[in-house]
């Protein structure tokens, strides 16, 4: 006679070995006491009750699929499915270049975030950077777009000041910074691909937030912008496995555009914008346009171009004078009384809150298993500061 309960429990032993994961880490999840968990995987015990807390933990939706017979695992198929997965995410969502160094990247940021879910485990119990590409061809429709758009976008940061708090409105940039580390796991590590520039992700009940730190700090700051928005208006489309915002180069898609004009229109205030551009025009008038709109990037510290959609798009400027101060070679040309590093990448590397939980998680877990964690971590950490020494040239 068939004996279906140490069916049960062989398979589901073959299936945790097969994803490389340590019993202790099961127990700890699923709170299931060390004896009655050897005596499950023996077929012993409340069999129903434990393989339904493995099917919880492993998002499992067929109760039945730990009790077929002969069931086969290859070592870490589910791990590396998972990671296969997520890359297909990127590749979909992504319409830059899928090279080696954005692979790599995206496996760094997978592998953080496994991390920081496991300690969330035990502590709690229960792109191409800036705007997109912008030309004299597609300006006007651009123009038409925000137009259209505009009116959804101010509601939208009326809802944000209506939260009260004063950094909104005197430093946004510092708002959003401060928002998402209150609300979102924030990974800041640098990823050498031009296309790319951040993303959010919905993972296991949190969010998470990557800001690719390789862009130059104007399109950086702008990238907080645009995730910002997707984090705190996108919220439950993030939880569609098919949503993970990762920014698209498509000028006319909706799903983008709206982020990009949420970040010109929140980064830059109208009355700063108007005030600084008329002191320009009579304080520096043997400049030319372009060059009075570099001064302009060390006021709001966002791209050229977004500034010059911006300036049209309030009328400072004609539709004429943008378009012939849009392809201005301003990285060439950058006044020496202008901070350079604004043009530069800052090659941050934050992974927001793995602290705070591993020493949380100390005592909530087996000590191998916490030390094996911080290994892991120690690892990832780094191979990207090893990235960024490559980036750099430098070898400290």
């Amino acid at each position: 006679m068939v004996n279906t309960n140490k069916i049960v429990g062989q398979n589901v032993k073959k299936y945790i070995e097969s994803k490389g994961i340590k019993h202790s880490w099961v127990m700890e999840r699923t709170g299931i006491k060390k004896t009655a968990y050897y005596n499950f995987l023996k077929g012993e015990g409340n069999v129903e009750e434990y393989v339904a807390k493995i099917n919880k933990l492993f998002r499992i939706k067929d109760p039945f699929f730990f009790y077929k017979a002969d069931m086969e695992f290859k070592e870490k198929t589910f791990d590396r499915s998972r990671s296969d997965s997520f890359m297909n995410y990127v590749a979909l969502s992504f319409h830059g270049t899928v090279d080696e160094e954005l692979k790599k990247g995206m496996h760094l940021f997978s592998e953080f975030v496994e991390l920081i879910d496991v300690l969330k485990s035990v502590t709690i119990r229960k792109i191409q950077g800036g705007s997109p590409l912008i030309t004299k061809d597609n300006l006007e429709m651009i123009l038409e777009h925000n137009k259209t758009h505009l009116p959804k976008i101010k509601k939208a940061m009326d809802r944000i000041y209506s939260l009260g708090d004063p950094l909104a409105h005197v430093k946004p940039l510092d708002f959003i910074k401060t928002y998402l580390y209150e609300h979102a796991n924030v990974l800041q590590f640098p990823i050498q691909n031009a296309d790319y520039g951040g993303l959010v992700y919905y993972y296991n009940g949190d969010y998470y937030v990557h800001i690719n730190t390789a862009q130059p700090r104007i399109y950086e700051n702008f990238m907080w912008a645009h995730e910002f928005y997707h984090f705190f208006f996108d919220r439950e489309k993030l939880k569609n496995p098919d949503q993970n915002f990762i920014m698209i180069d498509h000028i006319y898609d909706e799903k983008e555009r709206l982020p990009n004009l949420f970040a010109s229109e929140f980064l830059i205030n109208d009355f700063v914008l108007e005030r600084s551009f008329q002191f320009l025009e009579t304080a520096h008038t043997k400049q030319s346009l372009p060059e009075k709109i570099m001064r302009l990037i060390s006021i709001f510290q966002i791209p050229y171009k977004a500034l010059v959609v911006k300036l049209a798009q309030n009328e400072l400027i004609t539709i004429d004078e943008a378009k012939s101060a849009l392809d201005y070679d301003y990285r060439n040309r950058i006044p020496h009384d202008i901070d350079k590093s604004f043009f530069e990448p800052s090659y941050t590397i934050n992974i927001s809150g793995f602290d705070e939980l591993y020493e949380k998680a100390k005592g909530l877990m087996y000590e191998e298993d916490l030390q094996s964690i911080k290994k892991s971590y120690d690892k990832l950490y780094e191979q990207v500061l090893a990235s960024v020494r490559d980036q750099r040239g430098t070898k400290g």
